[in-house]
């Protein structure tokens, strides 16, 4: 259970016939202090450990709750010297504390290290502020390019509230009693510039292409982390380091007819990965700069379909593939543990969605995709399934609207994930996920 407060503020003014200035800014807060978890003293076929929800319910010194606010400050132009100009400016502010977890019962059993804690909460605060910026001007009647930057500064550390086993025993209280780094603090900073053009080589043919150059600056403080992940406790020096990246993509578009077009698109993508995630991966006294860990994450992607209508029916159909070099992933190693691994990885899967205006009050919409993907964990040529929190089991989508009168609406709706039983199979999940479905219906009135 959750109680919810959300706030949200907008204010626009218009400056001139072709710009205007925009604020928003909205603040959230759940208050989840009814919401514990306890190990159910079951074990899976595999061996892995269950947790239950918590009964009786806990308190607590330090409720969880998530809060978070976010401002934007937005200028638009439509007629900047004969182009379109929008600079957005935003801050965004995050502090979340997860529930309880009671696991002493799995510790005792050795099936986790001795030290780490039984009684604990998990959390973290972060902030973020940039600045982006972006032109687009049409050079030709068939040429138009964009340009643009975006500057962002992250400031972000995890925590974990550990309790005292004696006096949660007594009270079935988190106290609180002690706190320490679940991710250590770190802050990064990141500037991107781009520039991207359209251009329609005739009335059927179009192109795309783009380039774009990111630098990043991470800094992260000397720690120790509870949670180590089959790595030793100690200090780890963290460190300061930098990386500079380049990326292009390349699109092009072709209609089959007025009502048909094919594309295909290529593009690379290059991203630190996970600055706290990473820095935990390490093994004490090992600093954090010239790690394979912090090496940015590459990738390359293509993906060819079709899309188009027909009267009042509209589709899409596409496939995709993605490969890197040096991708991220977690390799499970026993007990429900895992370790973070740099290795090659591929990505593969297909996506068909469809919708149908039925009548002036009835639509009706699908989707349906099929993922698949695989890392080499050893980086010795044998790939092995992802799990499925990184690739997704087959899903199916479908929903029905239908308008009763302007104001009421009233829909249906099926959602259906099918069994992927590979990343079990291989032992990269923890249980073979079971197919299910879920329906919904419901009324939505303006």
């Amino acid at each position: 259970f959750a109680e919810n407060i959300t706030g949200f503020l907008k204010y626009s003014y218009e400056l001139t016939e072709s710009s205007r200035l925009t604020f928003s800014i909205d603040s959230y807060e759940s208050d989840q202090t009814e919401e514990a978890f306890r190990f159910a003293g079951l074990t899976t076929d595999e061996g892995f450990q269950l947790t239950q929800p918590a009964d009786p319910v806990f308190s607590y010194v330090d409720p969880p709750g998530n809060r978070s606010t976010n401002v934007n400050v937005i200028y638009d132009n439509d007629d900047l010297a004969g182009g379109i100009f929008r600079l957005q400016g935003y801050y965004r502010e995050n502090r979340f504390l997860n529930p309880g977890s009671d696991i002493r019962e799995q510790v005792d059993l050795g099936d986790l290290p001795a030290e780490w804690p039984t009684v604990w909460q998990t959390g973290q605060d972060g902030k973020e502020y940039g600045l982006r910026g972006e032109y687009t001007r049409e050079l030709s009647g068939s040429v138009t390019a964009t340009f643009g930057f975006d500057y962002a500064r992250e400031e972000r550390g995890g925590e974990i509230v550990i309790s005292d086993r004696d006096v949660f025993e007594a009270t079935n209280a988190f106290n609180g009693a002690e706190r320490d780094f679940n991710t250590p603090p770190y802050e990064l900073d990141s500037v991107g510039i781009f520039a991207q053009v359209d251009a329609d080589l005739s009335d059927r043919f179009s192109v795309t292409g783009g380039v774009r150059y990111d630098h990043y600056r991470y800094s992260v403080e000397p720690y120790d982390v509870i949670f180590n992940f089959g790595t030793p406790r100690g200090l780890r020096p963290g460190g300061e380091g930098s990386s500079n990246t380049y990326s292009i993509n390349a699109g092009l578009s072709y209609d089959l007819t007025p009502e048909a077009t094919v594309f295909a698109n290529y593009s690379q993508g290059l991203q630190l990965p996970d600055i706290a995630n990473s820095a935990n991966s390490l093994d004490p006294g090992v600093p954090l700069p010239g790690s394979l860990f912090v090496e940015p994450i590459d990738v390359e992607a293509i993906d060819i379909g079709i899309r188009g209508f027909s009267g009042n029916f509209s589709y899409a159909a596409s496939v995709f593939y993605s490969r890197s070099d040096l991708g991220e992933a977690i390799n499970l190693t026993g007990a429900g543990l895992g370790e973070r691994v740099r290795s090659p990885q591929r990505n593969w899967g297909m996506e068909l969605s469809g919708s149908y205006r039925a009548s002036e009050k009835l639509s009706l919409s699908g989707r349906m995709s099929l993922q698949e993907g695989v890392f080499d964990r050893s980086d010795d040529g044998n790939f092995v399934a992802l799990n499925s929190r990184t690739v997704p089991p087959p899903q199916l989508r479908l929903q029905a609207d239908y308008q009763l009168n302007a104001e009421t609406t009233i829909f249906g709706s099926l959602f259906a994930s099918g069994r992927r039983a590979k990343a079990f199979e291989e032992g990269q999940d923890f249980f073979e996920p079971e197919s299910y479905a879920v329906v919904a219906v419901g009324l939505v009135y303006e």
